[in-house]
């Protein structure tokens, strides 16, 4: 079987690129897969970030145009997969898949509809010159978001094209029928669980996260504050580390220089670009994972600003860290709360449950065995059998 995967933002090395190639590493052992992108990629780099065998995988660069021109890329294939935020590609291939992180609005609100019309006027005249010098260098992320702005609003048409569609979390799924009244499968993103395991334990806590810019951060400043006040109030012996990489642009830069400042006089460490080995080192050693994003958003307006499931929390969960993580989002489709870690809601109870775990060794125990026990949950065992019980009902609808 022919398999093309399509995704624009490979160069972003976020969490939906990891989805991306996970599929494409699985099917790779049995079809020929293509994945489509419009930057070149760097096989050894993704393949070294993601703990993937990328080898028998061919990639595709084509031309950058608005996801509603590159229906021709879905050709030539007997299953085509979307696995792109945001792109629509109307479909042609006798089996069309759609993977969905998170769903666009259909009818956008007036914020929404304002920041489309402004980027279809950048996109529209300002010459390819000026775009390549300035927003191509300095600003990638804008430029790979202002290339993947529809020229249609209502992508209804497009969207009917595919066979079915997966998201990646319960939450995701809720948010599909309510944008797009369709109907969804969960597919939870597979984490390589038998790559980490509990070392000997340090006084840390680990939050990782990529650094950029932006409303959807991964709320660094708010951890920091949160742990700086632990130790104004006496916590001493302990340190957080902030583990990411850094996204590609001045301004996401700028965010990482304002993090570093944030954290002058106590025992922060920021850590950027790690590689595999030295992550599940980190994760190891530690005792409790944070997490944030989505702190102080709205969920019901603005839902897409929450984390949409949280594979550094299973990660974490996996080497024996007790995870205190926001109560929103994916998130709480992960831990269960009292008994494979803490959510939170406001950095008091962040702060709370942390001494919890803290000054409690019989807790932490017991929170540390039942965390990596959970994490069995979301193996690439799990995700591979899914995806092949999956596909095979989809082959025999089409």
């Amino acid at each position: 079987m022919r398999v093309g995967i399509y995704n624009r933002w490979l160069p972003t090395l976020g969490g939906g690129e990891r989805y991306s190639l996970s599929i494409a590493e699985h099917l790779s052992r049995q079809h020929a897969v293509t994945v489509i992108s419009h930057q070149p990629a760097d096989r050894k780099l993704l393949a070294d970030l993601f703990d993937l065998d990328l080898s028998a995988i061919r990639f595709n660069t084509v031309p950058d145009q608005p996801a509603c021109d590159l229906g021709y890329i879905t050709t030539g294939y007997d299953l085509f997969i979307n696995a792109s935020q945001g792109d629509i590609v109307p479909a042609h291939a006798p089996s069309d898949l759609l993977v969905v992180y998170f769903p666009m609005r259909i009818q956008l609100d007036v914020a929404s509809r304002l920041r489309r019309s402004i980027g279809l006027v950048i996109n529209r005249y300002m010459t390819l010159s000026i775009r390549e010098r300035v927003i191509a260098r300095y600003f990638k992320e804008w430029n790979l978001r202002l290339n993947s702005i529809p020229k249609k609003p209502d992508f209804r048409e497009d969207l009917d094209t595919y066979n079915s569609i997966w998201a990646i979390s319960e939450f995701s799924r809720k948010w599909i029928n309510i944008y797009w009244n369709r109907t969804s499968v969960v597919v939870y993103p597979p984490v390589a669980i038998h790559r980490f395991a509990p070392r000997v334990k340090r006084n840390q806590i680990i939050s990782v996260g990529r650094f950029f810019a932006g409303s959807h951060n991964k709320k660094h400043h708010v951890m920091i504050e949160a742990f700086k006040e632990m130790v104004d109030v006496g916590l001493t012996g302990w340190e957080l580390h902030l583990v990411g990489q850094v996204a590609r642009g001045i301004e996401h830069e700028q965010y990482l220089e304002q993090v570093r400042a944030s954290c002058a006089g106590y025992p922060i460490v920021v850590h950027t670009n790690v590689g595999f080995n030295k992550l599940a080192d980190m994760y190891g050693e530690s005792v409790i994972y944070w997490h944030a994003s989505g702190y102080g958003e709205d969920e019901d307006s603005e839902p897409i600003k929450l984390e949409h499931f949280g594979i550094s929390t299973v990660e974490a969960m996996a080497s024996g860290c007790v995870p205190i993580v926001i109560g929103s989002g994916g998130q709480t489709e992960i831990v269960q709360h009292g008994e494979s870690g803490f959510l939170w809601r406001m950095t008091r109870d962040l702060k709370d449950y942390s001494w919890q775990v803290i000054t409690d060794p019989r807790l932490r125990v017991r929170l540390m065995e039942n965390a990596v026990q959970r994490s069995q949950s979301f193996s690439r065992a799990t995700f591979e059998k899914r995806l092949d019980d999956l596909l095979v009902t989809d082959s025999a609808h089409t």
